[in-house]
């Protein structure tokens, strides 16, 4: 379970490695040190599904953004087996 966290975190880590660098290049430094997941974890959802919103909410974008969009959906998808795997490593 450990190394598929660390795992989705790193993908999420690279997903974001271009637009936000330096706020979520945490996710990546985080799927290493299991204390910092949790925090990575909050992040990462908070990013991904505020721009799923945004983009959804404003709608008509283009085709780069579009992009964007289908990649957050891949990030969330691996957000979200990262906290059902951290549970269940939890024990919860």
């Amino acid at each position: 379970m450990r190394h598929l966290i660390s795992l989705m975190l790193v993908i999420v880590g690279v997903i974001h490695l271009l637009p936000l660098s330096g706020v979520l290049g945490g996710p990546r430094l985080a799927a290493f040190r299991p204390a910092w997941q949790p925090a990575a974890l909050v992040a990462g959802f908070v990013s991904v599904v505020s721009f799923l919103w945004l983009a959804w909410a404003t709608g008509g974008y283009n085709a780069q953004l579009a992009r964007v969009f289908t990649a957050d959906l891949v990030a969330l998808g691996c957000l979200v087996v990262a906290a059902v795997a951290y549970a269940i490593q939890r024990g919860g």
